[in-house]
């Protein structure tokens, strides 16, 4: 296996791009070999949004093969220039990043982000979000500006006399964006430091250029640690107190705990062992003259007149071979194949048996499957309600304990799962004890008791983990017994194997109580003839009936919108990831378990339009969603200019957009809204947040340029509005009414404001019909419950509710439809 590393420099423009050339040489610069990762990492970033765009372009992040890239390149130039946020933004949604070499990558940037000398910290922000959006794996590290920018934010000084980059005093219609982007994408990467190894190379990623010593300066680094320990216990503290305390991450709190000394050091500090590399930036380079110090400072987008300077990008490849990392990544391999099997195997089951009653309802109008109420308010399927095989689940339990034994032997001092003490009890010694009553139990309930019971024992530990009380701490490892002391309680407990080893057993043996228990209904008698009725979209591959497995509701509801579209050959039913219930489990895995990783974690509940929009945008299915969904804008600009009146500028969007965002409308006195004069409103002429330019008094004054100076342009900047407006007719419109709002308390209230929904829609000059639609009970998108309800087959109309079917009266729908969220609209 080779493991290099490689150090990058070029003289670089940042006012010039060659797409094409970057394309040509990222395999000679950055080429990423299969089955390696590899970090990139970039130094002071001067508060320049072009800067981290371009980084991303340079090492092929940004999808390099994107049609008019280089045209987008270049109007974000200019947004970014001429402080042009709307512009800026717009075309930042235009970029497509490369999905598979994501998952390849880390970035680090060094400092410098915000409060720099940059244009805008509102549009460094917004790359970061897109960044986020995408899965981008990437770490900020602690810098000196960060001090500065707590101080603007807290109004300590004033941003006119400071660095020009902090922007949010001046652009204070977009406060709430600027806010959302820096809790979300800026704050939980932001690190003290970074560190990886590769061989027996350790490097520290800082600021500023650093040691072992100045990092123990930290007043909250512990005692006696070695470098990879002090780092991770720093970081696992800073994270912990900005993201969770409830005392304010300030400028002072950053010099009282001295990391402004640590973020601000100017003198050439080195590690003495040449094993350590340090990358850092802040410094120039004639203060570097170590082998092992790496300086990525540069001047390249520092100043926009001239824009050049050398893009230092410094570069580790690397696959791990380590010993330890072997078994612990066939560990975690092994586990997820396992739990992988096991739960395929067992959502196969689930759907073998609704395609059988979906296939059985067809056959016979007359068949139906009889139900006994298994107590007052519930009643339990007889098919459903099979024996279960005991010893068949038993082994499967024992398959995943006996995983995690053979993988961590009995050696405390080396198992690195092995941190936490019971009396001298390792985990080892408590998984032995969990396995053999296993292997004793007879009852599939009991099982799920003591695997449930472990688990309640490590949540219960984690809640208490910051107490200094271990009296209390200790009393909750085992009600059986009390010990006197409790030692070593990482803080991250869920993340540890043990952990996710009685995590992985306990769903399996949910997901076959769930089987065993059947699907419940309210009714006394439960029947499924509603599967061959009229309302059942006959010419899908799939049935609308979904059962929720723990809040896949926005799942469901998603599913059953898409059950709509039957046109063939475009209905997605058809798809080969739609048609079948083994695909249809692995499309859904895609989405609910990337990289290795549960997205709506302890089972939570999730955003139905995040889960429908990851599945229009899934590469299979995108020509099919372009012919059928696609909203092209047409965007126009006129500002009012004294000289030349009235100058409009026009063009159209080719957006991958399926899914029309429609906003409330904030200025008027009624409690309810009409979905048609929302979206007239929404494409009427707005006045433009920013003053526009006008070039025609440019070009008269200055004569004919590819790009003015700043000061050039802040002359001629004229009032103006903008419109943008639907050009085309998709053969469906969906329509996903903005309820969610950020609320600035880390959640996203929801606007329970009634809507007046047509079921015939003008949209672009033709007629649409109302197909169906997605409602959300509840107070936030992370809380409540998501249904559908159909109109397919109006004036019948139905609720269709995971499982669920029924028939609703007209004054029924009437107020259903008032609390729409997400509409589907064919055209006629």
């Amino acid at each position: 296996m080779k493991e290099y590393k490689k150090y990058y420099s070029k003289y670089r423009n940042l006012k010039q791009i060659n797409i094409e050339q970057i394309k040509n040489e990222l395999d000679e610069n950055f080429k990423i070999e299969p089955g390696y990762k590899a970090t990139f990492a970039i130094g002071d970033l001067h508060g320049n949004a072009l800067k981290a765009i371009r980084f991303l372009i340079e090492i092929g992040v940004i999808d390099l093969h994107q049609h008019g890239l280089q045209s987008i390149y270049d109007r974000l130039k200019s947004a970014y220039n001429s402080k042009n946020y709307y512009s800026f933004e717009r075309n930042l949604e235009e970029i497509r990043f490369d999905t598979s070499r994501i998952k390849q990558i880390k970035l680090v940037f060094i400092g410098g982000i915000l409060a720099d000398i940059g244009n805008s910290d509102y549009m460094t922000l917004l790359v970061f979000q897109r960044m986020k959006e995408s899965k981008i794996d990437y770490t900020i590290c602690l810098s000196n500006h960060d001090e500065k920018f707590l101080d603007l934010l807290n109004k300590k000084i004033k941003p006119q006399f400071l660095y020009k980059s902090y922007d949010l005093d001046s652009i204070l219609h977009y406060e709430d964006t600027f806010l959302e982007n820096y809790a979300t994408a800026y704050l939980p990467h932001l690190k003290v430091m970074e560190y990886e190894t590769i061989g027996i190379k350790e490097i520290v990623y800082s600021h500023a250029p650093c040691n072992l010593e100045t990092i123990k300066e930290i007043t909250f680094a512990p005692k006696g640690a070695n470098l990879h320990a002090t780092i991770t216990k720093i970081n696992n503290y800073f994270h912990d107190f900005v993201i969770n305390s409830n005392q304010s991450f300030t400028s002072m709190w950053i010099l009282t705990t001295h990391l402004h000394n640590f973020v601000r050091g100017i003198k050439n500090t080195k590690f003495p062992d040449h094993n350590v590399i340090n990358v850092f930036g802040h410094i120039g380079n004639n203060d570097t003259n170590n082998q092992n110090q790496v300086n990525l400072y540069s001047n390249f987008g520092k100043d926009n007149d001239p824009p050049t300077g050398d893009l230092k990008i410094y570069s580790v490849y690397k696959y791990q071979t380590s010993e330890n990392s072997i078994h612990h990544d066939l560990y975690v391999k092994e586990m997820n194949e396992l739990f992988d099997d096991l739960y395929v195997k067992e959502m196969n089951e689930l759907f073998d048996d609704l395609f059988e009653r979906r296939d059985a309802s067809k056959s016979s109008s007359k068949t139906s499957f009889k139900a006994e109420a298994s107590d007052q308010n519930y009643v339990t399927c007889k098919k459903r309600n099979s024996i279960i095989d005991i010893k068949e689940i038993r082994i499967n339990i024992l398959r995943i304990l006996e995983k995690y034994l053979k993988t961590n032997p009995n050696n405390t001092s080396k198992s690195r799962n092995i941190w936490l003490y019971l009396k001298g009890k390792n985990h080892i010694g408590r998984l032995e004890q969990v396995y053999d009553a296993i292997e004793k139990s007879t009852n599939i309930n009991e099982m799920r008791s003591i695997l449930q019971q472990q688990k309640d024992i490590f949540e219960t530990a984690m809640s208490y983990s910051k107490t200094k009380v271990k009296g209390s701490i200790s009393e909750r490892w085992n009600k059986n017994e009390v010990h006197t002391w409790v030692k070593n309680i990482p803080k991250n407990l869920n993340k540890s194997e043990f952990y996710k080893t009685i995590d992985s057993a306990l769903k399996y043996v949910n997901i076959k109580l769930q089987k065993a228990s059947g699907p419940r209904y309210n009714s006394p008698r439960a029947s499924f003839n509603h599967l061959a009725s009229p309302h059942f979209n006959s010419n899908s591959n799939f049935f609308t009936p979904l059962r929720n497995v723990n809040n896949t509701c926005y799942i469901n509801s998603s599913l059953q919108l898409l059950d709509h579209i039957n046109e063939s050959p475009n209905n997605v039913f058809n798809f080969p990831s739609f048609s079948s219930r083994d695909s249809l489990n692995s499309l859904v895995s895609a989405f609910w378990l990337p990289e290795g990783q549960l997205l709506n974690e302890n089972y939570s509940q999730q955003d139905a339009y995040d889960f429908l929009s990851s599945i229009m945008s899934n590469s299979e299915y995108r020509n099919v969603c372009l012919n059928n969904f696609q909203i092209l804008f047409t965007i126009t600009k006129k500002l009012h200019c004294t000289k030349h009146k009235e100058i409009e500028e026009t063009r159209i969007t080719n957006d991958e957009i399926y899914i029309y965002d429609l906003d409330f409308i904030k200025d008027t006195h009624s409690t309810t809204h009409c979905i048609s004069d929302m979206l007239v409103r929404q494409q009427s002429p707005q006045k433009s947040d920013v003053p526009l330019i006008c070039y025609s008094c440019l070009a008269e004054k200055y004569g004919q340029k590819e790009n003015y100076t700043l000061l050039e342009e802040n002359n001629y900047k004229f009032p103006g509005e903008h419109s943008t407006k639907i050009s085309n007719n998709p053969n469906f419109f969906i329509i996903r009414l903005k309820r969610f709002q950020w609320d600035g308390y880390n959640n996203y209230s929801k606007n329970i404001s009634e809507i007046e929904v047509d079921i015939n829609l003008n949209i672009a000059n033709k007629q649409y019909k109302l197909l169906a639609y997605i409602i959300h009970k509840g107070k936030t998108s992370k809380q409540g419950h998501y249904y559908l309800v159909s109109l397919k087959k109006y004036p019948k109309v139905y609720k269709i509710n995971d499982e669920e079917v029924k028939i609703l009266k007209e004054n029924e729908e009437t107020e259903l439809r008032k609390q729409a969220y997400i509409m589907l609209y064919k055209k006629i």
